[in-house]
C-alpha cells in the first residue's frame, strides 16, 4: 500500500499536533509545517500529495496559494480557517481548493476529507 504524503501549513502549534496526529493515525505521513516560507520550501523538496493550509482571510493568502500552485498546479489543497466567511468560501473557489474545514476541526470532517484526498489521487 502506497503511504502519502500530506503537508500542514499551521501556526497554531496544537491544531499542527493534533491534525498530524489524525494524519498518522489515518495511515498519511504528516510533513508538518509552522509558517509559509517553510511550507514552501517542504513543499518543493518533499513532493507531498496533498496541502493542508490555515488561512487568515488576507491577500497574503491568495499569494501564498499561487506559489504553492505555481510549485505544484495540481496538488490538492484543503483550505482550514478559524473563520469561514464568503471571502474564503471565494478563495476557495478561485484556487480549485478540494475542501474548505473550519476550526475547531472535528475527526469526522478531517476522515472524510482524506478520503477525498485519497480518491484524488489515485484518480490521477
Amino acid at each position: 500500500m502506497k503511504t502519502f504524503k500530506v503537508l500542514v501549513a499551521e501556526n497554531d502549534s496544537r491544531v499542527l499536533f493534533a491534525l498530524g496526529k489524525v494524519l498518522e493515525n489515518e495511515g498519511f505521513v504528516c510533513i508538518p509545517s509552522s509558517s509559509i516560507e517553510q511550507a514552501l520550501t517542504k513543499i518543493a523538496r518533499s513532493d507531498p500529495q496533498a496541502v493542508f493550509l490555515d488561512v487568515s482571510r488576507s491577500v497574503g493568502d491568495y499569494n501564498t496559494i499561487d506559489k504553492i500552485k505555481k510549485i505544484n498546479l495540481t496538488l490538492p489543497l484543503v483550505i482550514i480557517s478559524s473563520h469561514i466567511t464568503e471571502d474564503v468560501k471565494k478563495l476557495a473557489e478561485t484556487v480549485g481548493a478540494l475542501q474548505v474545514i473550519e476550526k475547531p476541526l472535528s475527526l469526522e470532517s478531517v476522515r472524510r476529507c482524506l478520503d477525498r484526498i485519497k480518491a484524488k489521487i489515485i484518480e490521477k
